[in-house]
């Protein structure tokens, strides 16, 4: 675990407040490995149902 707390207390921490939270199927997944997700987003906290990443950078990484 990377980091631990409320979606607000993790926003809060960060500054920027662009953290994003998906819930999936995460099991045997490895988000850090897939092709241009180190460069635009950062682990927070990783689970088998649900991941949390912090966006990389000033602008909003969901937009292409």
């Amino acid at each position: 675990m990377l980091a631990e707390g409320t979606l607000s207390q993790l926003q809060e921490r960060l500054g920027e407040g662009l953290v994003f939270t998906v819930d999936a199927d995460f099991a045997g997944s490895a988000p850090a490995q897939w092709d241009g997700f180190a460069e635009r987003f950062r682990i927070l906290q990783q689970s088998e149902k649900q991941l949390v990443v912090a966006a990389v950078g000033n602008r909003d990484p969901s937009i292409a």
